[in-house]
């Protein structure tokens, strides 16, 4: 899903960039708007529900996602059993594993939330 709102200042991308950077008015300093302010509001309204919708509901990993969070999971796994192997049993060891599964659900939030953040623009070679 991508949302697109062009301002004067630059155009944003992503359903996260138009739910952290847009304002919805509140008020015209008491007078009553104009039929294009109103048009203008609505439409801003409406690009930022949609954006809403985008993160808040749940979208199924691409084929490519899924792949990186089976390697994730399968990075994630061989690293337990190598803090299993040679960690005694500890605190320091239990701390070891909770910030290994933080580590990889960190990792697991940035590749199914860069969907919603703005595309990076792409690399060019160096001359």
């Amino acid at each position: 899903m991508e949302v697109r709102m062009t301002t004067p200042e630059e155009t944003w991308t992503g359903p996260l960039d138009v739910l952290q950077r847009q304002r919805l008015e509140v008020g015209t300093g008491g007078r009553l708007p104009s039929e294009a302010e109103r048009a203008e509001e609505h439409a801003r309204e409406d690009a930022v529900r949609t954006a809403a919708v985008g993160v808040a509901y749940y979208q199924d990993p691409t084929q490519d996602e899924a792949y990186a969070h089976q390697s994730l999971s399968r990075a994630l796994t061989e690293f337990l059993v190598a803090i299993a192997r040679e960690a005694p049993p500890s605190p320091e060891r239990s701390t070891a594993i909770a910030r290994a599964r933080e580590a990889k659900f960190w990792a697991s939030a940035a590749i199914a939330g860069q969907r919603l953040q703005r595309p990076r623009p792409p690399i060019t070679g160096g001359d």
